[in-house]
């Protein structure tokens, strides 16, 4: 009887789990309806912080912007377009997805906001397919105070206080 002696590749598990990678990838975990970052710009306009998110496809109705515990929460969803519009319709049999790009699925950004920010500072735009988030004030500088500066050892020695 013959055994089949098989070299041992060092590699082969990692090429099994690189393909797997790029299969995911492509492929997408989960299905169609999976989590996805939509891209963000974070601007300064004066004392303002605007932040611009590119929402294509999602319904005003599916987004939901929050600010708690000094933080900007903007999230919402946006639902896969299976349908092919009726001009785009072939007659020889259903239509499918032949390669999927837009992504589709429950979105959610975060960002850290300046000390003391409140909801009531915040306004919300949505305008084909940007969604605008204004902060208004949020970085404007406190007035400069001075603090006087207290001499401990006149107070040791028992000066009066009106000669400090």
């Amino acid at each position: 009887m013959a055994l089949a002696v098989r070299g041992w590749d060092q590699f082969a598990g990692l090429d099994r789990e690189f393909d797997a990678l790029v299969r995911g990838a492509f492929r997408g975990r989960g299905g169609a309806e999976q989590r996805y970052a939509p891209a963000a710009d974070v601007l300064r306009e004066g004392s303002d912080l605007v932040f611009r998110l590119d929402l294509p496809g999602v319904d005003v109705e599916d987004v939901s912007v929050e600010v708690a515990d000094g933080a900007l929460k903007i999230s919402g969803s946006r639902t896969a377009r299976t349908e092919v519009p009726a001009e785009d319709a072939d007659e020889s049999g259903p239509s499918r997805v032949l390669v999927r790009e837009l992504r589709s699925g429950a979105f959610s950004r975060g960002f850290r906001l300046p000390k003391g920010v409140t909801g009531e500072q915040v306004e919300a735009d949505y305008d084909r397919g940007v969604l605008e988030v204004r902060v208004r004030g949020a970085l404007e500088q406190a007035a400069p105070t001075k603090v006087a500066v207290r001499d401990r050892a006149a107070e040791e020695a028992g000066a009066p206080a009106e000669d400090r």
